[in-house]
């Protein structure tokens, strides 16, 4: 019986660890997209969603907007088209970006 304690113990605490893991990793991709949009404002859709994700930031002190699938989908799905011409400039040729900074 002590193994399967020793076991049921461990899983546990394996899943008490998941959801820390899971709010830093939020974080950072909250962080790092932030950024992003906010190197790309000179383009209206990167400048909106950069607005968008600050109102939506806010939101989530209250709610939590990021659990509607609509609204989650068509943020993240709109992000992901602002961003790719840096994504693809950044794969062929990682120096341009370094360059964009400055």
């Amino acid at each position: 019986m002590s193994k399967y304690k020793n076991i049921k113990e461990a899983a546990y605490e394996a899943n008490m660890q998941l959801p820390k893991l899971g709010l830093v990793l939020f974080t950072a991709a909250i962080v790092l997209t932030g950024m992003t949009l906010y190197r790309q404002r000179s383009d209206s859709l990167a400048l909106g969603l950069l607005a968008a994700l600050a109102g939506l930031t806010l939101v989530n002190f209250l709610s939590h907007a990021w659990a509607d699938d609509t609204l989650a989908y068509l943020f993240w799905g709109l992000a992901a088209l602002a961003l790719a011409p840096t994504l693809a400039a950044a794969k062929s040729n990682p120096a341009s970006i370094s360059e964009k900074k400055r």
